[in-house]
């Protein structure tokens, strides 16, 4: 009996904890990867932060849940990472879709595709591994040139001064008059603030962003039109 209850001691906390599982351990995203992850425990399995080992690069992925979809930016721990907080129940899978990799996190003197690897590191709550290991290797983009691209005299610039604290300036131009929209997300895609939302002539404008409340980290600014749309990112540093 005394060893029969040891043997349960040892066993339950296998049987009835949460456990990760996963389909591979090595990523090749030279055009874009996918990572299952499964809890095979008992109990709800928190998947709390990705983030890469290398402070230059970041990785844009799409999770899919059972009943959700979400955007991530993934980036270094150096930069502190925006948490991942994904809860997976028994039996339940998340689907990771890497796709593409920034190369350069603030970057401006450079552009273009090349190879890289990197480690990502996977916190989680899992008894069996809480920091699991992704090792990785494929074709990254670095960030856009000061040559900015121009779509029928349509632009959105990189934001200056950038990193920033805590007041930046974004310009951008429209080529017919339309209704423009200018917005800043985080890194999870939540909407921060809109700074322009309405019908412009065709010019040029600034508009001055004040991240005064918000916390260091990536953000991500898009300007939509009925002809043109196009996403910039920048860094706020306290």
């Amino acid at each position: 009996m005394k060893k029969l209850l040891i043997c349960l001691t040892l066993i339950s906390p296998l049987l009835f904890s949460q456990q990760i599982g996963i389909n591979k351990v090595e990523l090749k995203i030279f055009d874009s990867d996918t990572l299952l992850i499964f809890n095979t425990g008992e109990s709800d399995l928190l998947l709390d932060t990705l983030y890469s080992v290398n402070p230059a690069i970041g990785y844009f992925v799409k999770i899919e849940l059972k009943d959700t979809v979400l955007e991530y930016y993934s980036i270094s721990q150096v930069i502190d990472p925006t948490p991942l907080q994904v809860f997976l129940a028994k039996n339940d899978t998340a689907k990771f879709v890497f796709g593409y990799v920034d190369l350069c996190v603030i970057c401006k003197s450079k552009s273009g595709k090349e190879y890289f690897n990197d480690t990502l590191v996977l916190i989680s709550n899992s008894i069996n591994n809480d920091s699991l290991l992704l090792y990785v290797e494929g074709n990254g983009f670095l960030s856009d040139s000061e040559d900015e691209e121009i779509l029928n005299n349509f632009y959105l610039a990189q934001n200056f001064p950038n990193p920033f604290n805590p007041e930046t300036k974004i310009k951008y131009s429209v080529a017919i008059r339309g209704f423009v929209t200018l917005k800043v997300f985080d890194m999870l895609g939540k909407e921060i603030v809109t700074l322009v939302n309405e019908e412009k002539p065709a010019g040029n404008y600034e508009v001055e962003f004040d991240g005064e409340t918000l916390s260091s980290g990536i953000y991500f600014y898009r300007i939509s039109t009925e002809k043109f749309t196009k996403t910039k990112k920048m860094m706020l540093i306290r």
